[in-house]
């Protein structure tokens, strides 16, 4: 389908059975396994080291308290795990080991430390503080010792409040978890036709709000760690949740993130119906841009007669998507601004169809460039509409390099 990028959590490889400093080896074994796996399908894994509920005793309840598992609880309580240090000369070595039996690995991306630090006892009754300075010590420790260098990253939750500050400081990549009934603007009215905004536009702009001031704060990668679930206003199948998965594919690629969302989670919620055109669809549009080779990297100056419009802008590339929830997109204009004057290709993406469907070269030559969605109409019985986003990449051409002028005089031969 496309997909090159995986998140998982693992059980903690000291259990209760193996005892603490012993490193239960079914389990190691299955993430060897797992590694093998994607290094044959040229697929990366982002590796959550702590998932909250094993460092939970009492927080959120159910199926994410599993503080009772954890053999650390012989040494310490779940509220002072983060500033223990007995619990600490055991991470030590069990981080030691992550590192030596694992990051020769191609296939491992990330070092994910911590999910929704704060689901934790040691972050809500014990030291949130101490909880963030236990990340940049982990962080520490990673950065020390792995040759490799991986990526570190960790979450707070996906509500409005749960933005973590020290974390996005702390780690390589800052991930924010976005749960959009957790107090973003959403749609509270119970009716579509009762509320001033469209419920697909406010959930497209709380990713672009999130992640632009993540990109503009930090100057870090910026991906959504977690997000999604059933904390939306459609509710999973109806066809309402899957364009608000459709939109917010698009619109974190266009306002700067680093990956597609970790959606909550492959299962009912999130399943082949929903996942398998829409992410082969956005692989189609991504493999057209080098983004290794992109160069001073920052968002587009881009506005559009109808709708909304994302952008990112390069030396080399601009893309974007325009999207307009209450109607369509066809014959919306779209200009962009601040252009190095010059020749550039156009080629307009169908994010439904997953295919390009017009191509030509335009010329820029004040610094701007604008072009019209073409209408879209059915053909020889055929469907054939736009709807309500586009995509599109806007590729630099660059000037043919001068002629090198020939020596004059004669060049004598041995």
């Amino acid at each position: 389908m496309g997909v090159n990028f995986i998140g998982t959590f693992i059980t903690p490889l000291e259990t209760m059975g193996s005892g603490l400093g012993r490193y239960d080896q079914n389990i190691c074994g299955r993430l060897d396994e797992l590694l093998e796996m994607l290094e044959d399908r040229d697929m990366l894994l982002s590796l959550n080291l702590w998932f909250h509920s094993y460092l939970s005793e009492t927080v959120w309840g159910g199926g994410n308290v599993r503080w009772y598992t954890n053999p650390y609880q012989q040494i310490t309580s779940a509220k002072d795990f983060y500033k223990s240090e007995p619990a600490w000369k055991y991470q030590e070595k069990l981080y030691r080991y992550f590192i030596a039996r694992y990051s020769y690995s191609r296939a491992l991306a990330i070092w994910f430390i911590i999910d929704e630090v704060n689901g934790t006892d040691g972050w809500v009754s014990g030291d949130s503080l101490a909880a963030s300075n236990w990340g940049q010590k982990v962080h520490s420790y990673f950065k020390t010792n792995d040759p490799y260098n991986h990526p570190t990253t960790g979450t707070r939750s996906g509500g409005i409040k749960e933005f973590w500050h020290q974390g996005y400081q702390t780690f390589d990549i800052a991930a924010r978890e976005i749960y959009e009934a957790q107090g973003f603007p959403i749609n509270r009215t119970s009716t579509i036709d009762s509320a001033s905004v469209n419920p697909l536009k406010s959930s497209y702009f709380n990713y672009a709000k999130e992640n632009q001031k993540l990109w503009n704060g930090y100057e870090k990668p910026v991906i959504n760690g977690e997000t999604g679930w059933a904390h939306t206003f459609f509710e999973p199948s109806m066809p309402g949740y899957l364009a608000m998965y459709h939109n917010t594919l698009w619109v974190t690629l266009a306002t700067g993130s680093a990956m597609t969302p970790f959606w909550w989670a492959h299962s009912r919620l999130l399943n082949d119906n929903v996942l398998t055109s829409q992410i082969t669809n956005v692989r189609k549009f991504t493999d057209q841009i080098q983004f290794y080779k992109l160069t001073d990297v920052k968002p587009a100056s881009i506005k559009t007669t109808r709708g909304d419009a994302f952008g990112m802008q390069s030396n080399e590339v601009i893309f974007g998507w325009v999207a307009n929830p209450d109607a369509d997109v066809a014959g919306v204009n779209i200009t962009l601004s601040s252009l190095q004057n010059g020749k550039y290709k156009l080629k307009i993406f169908h994010t439904w169809r997953g295919a390009f469907i017009d191509e030509k070269e335009m010329t820029c030559t004040s610094e701007s460039l604008s072009f019209g969605v073409p209408y879209m109409r059915i053909a020889g019985s055929q469907a054939n509409y736009i709807g309500q986003d586009v995509a599109f990449i806007l590729e630099r051409i660059p000037e043919p390099a001068p002629l090198t002028p020939k020596p004059k005089g004669r060049v004598l031969a041995k």
